[in-house]
């Protein structure tokens, strides 16, 4: 081959390689469980946090804001929810798989039931947890039940 041939050739090959990726296609994965599988996409978990707010003397607390953040963030990685008048919550959704969400109880209605202090709760996700097994990006789903006892603030 002249070599003005097989620059063009190479030229050609980058070009048809390049369009190939953009295009979806990859040069790894197959039918033998051997060879390596490429996916696209982000893991992912269901999770359900099941609860009551209580003050000292045991008693619920209504319209608690109950939100779920990652153990160093700011940012809920579910939909927040509020307490019930018997102080019952359930929040839930799809998130990043973590392994510790930390759930804070906020009192966000003033002395309408109480002035009580934020209260944070880290908990942690365990194969206990499991209710449901994932399968490839999908980690499944985990439910846990956690009581929150909240103090007066001063």
């Amino acid at each position: 081959m002249k070599k003005g041939n097989k620059k063009m050739a190479l030229i050609m090959n980058r070009i048809m390689m390049s369009v190939m990726a953009l295009l979806g296609f990859n040069s790894c994965g197959g039918d033998s469980q051997d060879e390596i599988s490429c996916e696209y996409g982000s893991p992912y978990a269901t999770y359900e946090i099941k609860g009551t707010v209580t003050n000292e003397a045991g008693e619920a607390i209504a319209d608690i804001k109950i939100q779920a953040l990652p153990e160093e963030g700011t940012y809920p990685l579910l939909e927040p929810t509020l307490t019930n008048s018997q102080g019952i919550f359930t929040i839930s959704g799809t998130a990043f798989p973590v392994k510790n969400l930390n759930i804070s109880a906020i009192d966000i209605d003033g002395e309408k039931n109480g002035n009580y202090e934020t209260k944070d709760n880290l908990i942690t996700i365990t194969e206990d947890d499991r209710i449901e097994n994932g399968k490839e990006w999908y980690s499944g789903k985990f439910s846990k039940e956690i009581a929150i006892k909240m103090v007066i603030r001063k």
